[in-house]
């Protein structure tokens, strides 16, 4: 079951990403139990100008349990 969510879920993020989000498709290619997301910071923060590199792992119990989620170094 949850691979089937997390399909539907990166099909979905694919075709309409989060404001200030990209999906790292090459990276997230190689494993769909594990996204890549670029993040760049919002205009009009201290961190504008900025751009991260957000992983998320998910599980074999997604739903159910929430996939851990941390912030990677920055990109510039």
């Amino acid at each position: 079951m949850a691979m089937f969510r997390i399909k539907a879920e990166l099909k979905n993020f694919v075709e309409h990403p989060p404001a200030n989000m990209q999906l790292d498709t090459e990276r997230t290619a190689e494993d769909a139990m594990t996204w890549y997301v670029n993040v760049k910071a919002a205009e009009g923060t201290i961190y504008e100008g900025e751009e991260y590199v957000l992983r998320v792992k998910f599980n074999d119990d997604y739903p159910f349990k929430p996939p851990e989620v941390r912030y990677l170094l920055p990109l510039n």
